[in-house]
């Protein structure tokens, strides 16, 4: 097969995008303040349970920031670059200081607010699930307001939406944040104490590099394709199998990673 005989037709960022100027204030203002809020409320953590993990959690969520670019690029959604107060650029997908303060509290937050759970070893299959489901509440509604006021924007051909926002984006998103809960979940007896506690930073953003990538793998191939020859029904339809692996990926996470004989061995307690 020639090169004139490949479709290499795919949907292209609009590089022109203007972000908007009192908007991305706001939202710098609002993300930097909840990321704040997390670190204090993890260092108060790590002093009352004489255990650094949580503040670790926070730098891990903030290297997790690395998972924006791939998303954006291979998802079709772009930060307007025009008027951006950039942090950095990935393959041409300019990323702002907003989007890199949110990382902190989108895939630590978690870990941090629930962190007795995890020391006390209490997760149960029940809770991942309504720690999922509200995930995807949450994530669907709080994306509502940037994506209305234009603070990032999905180009070309999506799935059907819930509001503004694509179906095939809120299941990855909901289902790397209680991945990566349930992994550190399992792993946190094995680094909370010495040396072995920094390993927690590089793990937060493996697991939600890996977990993204795992939920959202189907996707990140259909959005590549021509979209405008397929159509909006073979759009829709991969996007709904792409649900489908998101709730499969968190169902073999929560029985891979939940074993009864953790909850029975709490590894940290109040000082």
């Amino acid at each position: 097969m020639t090169p004139n005989e490949i479709d290499f037709a795919h949907a292209t960022p609009p590089l022109d995008a203007l972000m908007p100027a009192v908007a991305q204030q706001y939202i710098v203002v609002a993300f930097g303040a909840m990321a704040v809020i997390f670190l204090l409320y993890a260092i108060h953590l790590s002093v009352k349970w004489k255990n650094w993990l949580p503040t670790l959690f926070w730098f891990g969520g903030l290297c997790a920031v690395m998972v924006e670019a791939i998303a954006d690029l291979t998802l079709h959604a772009i930060h307007p670059p025009v008027g951006q107060w950039n942090a950095f650029t990935v393959h041409g997908h300019p990323i702002p200081w907003h989007i890199v303060f949110a990382y902190p509290s989108y895939y630590a937050g978690t870990l941090i607010a629930l962190w007795p759970v995890i020391a006390k070893r209490t997760l149960t299959r029940g809770l991942a699930w309504k720690i999922f489901w509200i995930g995807a509440i949450w994530v669907t509604l709080i994306e509502q307001i940037p994506i209305s006021q234009g603070i990032w924007v999905y180009y070309g051909p999506h799935s059907f939406k819930i509001g503004y926002m694509p179906i095939s984006m809120i299941i990855p998103n909901a289902a790397s944040v209680v991945m990566v809960l349930l992994i550190i979940y399992k792993l946190a007896p094995s680094i909370s104490g010495g040396w072995k506690q920094w390993l927690a930073i590089p793990a937060v953003p493996i697991c939600a590099l890996g977990t993204h990538a795992g939920s959202a793998a189907l996707m990140y191939n259909v959005m590549g394709m021509d979209l405008d020859k397929l159509g909006p029904a073979f759009l829709n339809v991969m996007a709904l199998i792409s649900v489908a692996i998101g709730f499969v990926a968190v169902w073999m996470t929560i029985e891979l990673t939940q074993d009864k004989s953790d909850t029975s061995r709490p590894f940290a307690s109040v000082a």
